[in-house]
């Protein structure tokens, strides 16, 4: 039960401390020592009994299928084979193991989408086109024009793409289209399809429009430019970087859920049956069950290069995950710092490193140990001097709250808790909590709804938050 605070006081019992959340394979081990009332030791006194946390849920280590891959986010598999692009060139490479091939090269940037359609493949290419061709090789036939036609889709009869706005052809059309004049960078919306509808998003809306065409729904807000959908038999999922969670929308109509807060600027995602695969731009991989929310690392790493993705592309069969990394590095000519001379107009450029990784892991593994969700969406932290009762600054947090616009309104008038989160192992917790709450409330009124709770490890400072899911709704239904 957390602390109630109304008016600046604290009242109410203590909630019972939760367990941190386990990140990034790092774990502290909590040993505690006590006093059994009755002793076996012959010398009549008390002995000490050692207790620990578990050990850290187990990960895995990504099998590397290819290095080195120039834009390799366009990512799909069959029973056979894994396909993926490195720049120009569309490849695949057997998925028990072995050297990667090049089974055509197009006149192209890259190749964001490809999707398997029975013996025969579909890919966009950056600034090439929407080709088609055979699994096992041969020529590729252009049968769209498209500048940046990505997250492809088909079936029976259509393929459709996301290119400033949703797009689709016969899947059978003339491959004697021709080449497009260039591509809009930046443009990465996305769609995806059910029997009847097509599901996209572009700019900062979602919405579905019926296949035959007909009126848009307006489904919900995001914050970025690049949200990831995917679909189940009842549900649309998305990833909104402004909430910094995966919602859900019933495809029958009805609220928004919140699925999971596993999820960050540049993350991706991938739905197998009640399980979500997520990575984040660190490269960390998360198994979420959609019941529940419960979240488990599956591996702290993809690939060991360093630094963040530029993107991921992600596929699934019925045992692995597959994961394409696009990522790269600027190198300077002769070794040194990259750099560019602005006093010269013919200065270098830096050299390009592509540092692209297509892996591979398995979707569980044994003893996997899944955590709840979190209780709060942390927004600002108020920072205090050791042992001081007063803080640093509390500026940062009170712009966070009163000056966001999506939180002033609901805020002030108690429809959002805030909830101000302390350490009960510091000595001046509840004194900290209390300024806070009083700075705050000094703030937003007296109508506000402030919650203090308890969170072990987080040490001196006092975090502000928000409940995830109660900001999630409110984001994405649009303030």
């Amino acid at each position: 039960m957390p602390v109630v605070v109304e008016n600046g006081t604290v009242d109410g019992p203590r909630r019972p401390l939760g367990k941190d959340l386990l990140r990034n394979g790092l774990v502290v081990l909590v040993v505690g020592l006590a006093c059994e009332a009755a002793s076996n030791r012959s010398d009549g006194q008390p002995s000490a009994r050692v207790e620990s946390i578990p050990p850290p849920s187990p990960t895995v280590e990504a099998t590397i299928i290819a290095t080195g891959v120039d834009l390799p986010t366009g990512i799909t598999v069959d029973d056979a084979y894994v396909y993926f692009g490195d720049g120009p060139k569309l490849m695949r490479a057997a998925k028990q193991g072995g050297s990667p091939e090049v089974l055509v090269e197009v006149e192209a940037l890259g190749i964001p989408s490809i999707v398997v359609d029975g013996e025969l493949l579909y890919f966009g290419a950056l600034g090439g086109g929407l080709f088609r061709m055979r699994k096992d090789g041969g020529s590729a036939e252009r049968i769209g024009r498209s500048g940046n036609p990505r997250s492809l889709a088909v079936d029976d009869a259509r393929v459709y793409w996301f290119d400033g706005g949703v797009h689709s052809l016969a899947k059978d059309a003339a491959g004697d289209a021709s080449a497009p004049e260039g591509f809009v960078a930046g443009d990465d919306a996305e769609l995806v399809i059910d029997q009847t509808h097509v599901y996209a998003h572009g700019g900062e809306r979602i919405w579905r429009q019926p296949k035959q065409g007909g009126d848009v729904e307006p489904i919900a807000r995001t914050g970025h430019f690049g949200a990831e959908l995917a679909l189940s038999d009842s549900h649309l999922y998305w990833g909104d970087d402004i909430a910094r969670a995966v919602l859900r929308w019933p495809k029958t109509g009805g609220p928004l859920e919140l699925v999971t807060e596993r999820w960050g600027l540049g993350s991706s995602l991938i739905l197998d049956g009640p399980w979500l695969y997520v990575v984040e731009i660190d490269t960390t991989v998360y198994r979420v069950d959609t019941r529940d929310g419960r979240a488990a690392m599956l591996a702290p790493q993809v690939t060991s290069t360093g630094g963040l993705a530029n993107g991921i592309g992600l596929a699934i069969d019925g045992e692995q995950l597959y994961v394409a990394v696009l990522a790269s590095a600027f190198r300077a000519p002769g070794g040194g710092i990259p750099h560019v001379d602005l006093t010269r107009p013919d200065a270098p450029m830096p050299e390009v490193e592509h540092r692209g990784v297509v892996g591979r892991l398995p979707k569980e593994i044994e003893g996997m140990r899944y955590e709840g969700r979190a209780e709060y969406l942390r927004r600002a932290t108020v920072y205090f001097t050791s042992g001081d009762p007063l803080p640093q600054d509390s500026n940062n947090a009170i712009r966070w709250i009163v000056g966001s616009p999506e939180l002033e309104g609901p805020v002030r008038s108690g429809a959002m808790v805030v909830k101000v989160v302390v350490d009960p192992q510091v000595e001046l917790s509840t004194k900290r909590a209390a300024r806070v709450v009083e700075l705050l409330r000094g703030e937003v009124g007296q109508a506000a709804r402030i919650e203090v709770i308890e969170q072990a490890g987080i040490g001196d400072d006092v975090r502000v938050g928000v409940d995830s899911g109660e900001f999630a709704q409110l984001w994405a239904a649009g303030g």
